[in-house]
């Protein structure tokens, strides 16, 4: 169950990241977009740390 929860919490912070990306660009606020694809991508190689972590049962 944890790695589905993972799974779902990941996509949804790159649907968020990609929203938020798109509207700073819109704005043009390029160093504000910069930071927000530098955030998404930390938390990205988080989360599939963590997946990997949780699917390989803390070994």
């Amino acid at each position: 169950m944890l790695p589905g929860l993972l799974l779902a919490l990941l996509a949804l912070l790159n649907v968020g990241g990609l929203i938020a990306l798109v509207l700073q660009l819109g704005r043009g606020e390029w160093a504000a977009a910069l930071g927000t694809l530098a955030f998404v991508g930390l938390f990205d190689l988080l989360g599939v740390w963590l997946l990997r972590e949780a699917r390989e049962g803390g070994e």
